[in-house]
C-alpha cells in the first residue's frame, strides 16, 4: 500500500482511490492503525 507517484491517491492491491494526497496519507495512517499486522511496502 503506498501514495502513487502522482499524488491522485492511494494504492490499495489494485483499487486506486483518487482523492486529495493529504487525505489518501489520513486513510493510509487509519489502515496502518487499524491492520497492525499489515506489513506496509
Amino acid at each position: 500500500m503506498f501514495l502513487v507517484d502522482d499524488g491522485t491517491g492511494l494504492v490499495i492491491g489494485s483499487l486506486h482511490v483518487v482523492m486529495p494526497e493529504a487525505e489518501a496519507a489520513t486513510l493510509q495512517e487509519w489502515v496502518i492503525e487499524r491492520m497492525p499486522a499489515l506489513e506496509v511496502a
